[in-house]
């Protein structure tokens, strides 16, 4: 389990540092503030401090197998399938469609495949989560988004 653990490990300190290469190109500070890089500096800087720690505290930690359950079932692996195609849905069609159409078929296909039968709940919950939202984003927060087909 130790080098499971590492590669993660490793791969989540690759992935900061690409974070944080990228963040380096945007401005730091402006006159006003706080730049664009400014935030993306400070998260992928402490999520390599994070990595780092793993790394260090798996490799002094006694070696343990993994456990029999480490590996997902099938019913895991549509799960993580769901979740993955869900997210490409929303960065595939979230500027054509607009944010509330996109997430709410995003939001219904995650709550069925996550265990909720009653399609009653399920269309519910997803108006709620699309349109709420939207709402709060637009109306509350004065923060547009994609409005998509529907103008709306």
């Amino acid at each position: 389990m130790t080098r499971v653990i590492q590669l993660t490990g490793l791969a989540l300190l690759i992935i900061s540092g690409f974070l944080e290469y990228e963040s380096l190109r945007l401005r730091y500070y402006t006159s006003l503030g706080p730049g664009p890089g400014f935030f993306g500096v400070w998260l992928a800087g402490l999520a390599a401090i994070c990595a780092i720690g793993v790394i260090i505290s798996v490799t002094r930690a006694p070696n343990v197998p993994l456990p029999e359950d480490f590996w997902p079932t099938r019913i895991g692996l549509i799960r993580m399938a769901v979740v993955i195609l869900g997210v490409a849905w929303m960065a595939a069609f979230l500027e054509d469609l607009g944010y509330v159409i996109t997430s709410f078929v995003f939001l219904a296909a995650l709550i069925y495949v996550m265990g909720t039968r009653n399609l009653l709940l399920v269309l519910s919950m997803a108006v709620l989560g699309s349109f709420g939202i939207y709402l709060l984003f637009t109306r509350l927060l004065y923060t547009p988004l994609p409005r998509g087909i529907l103008n709306f």
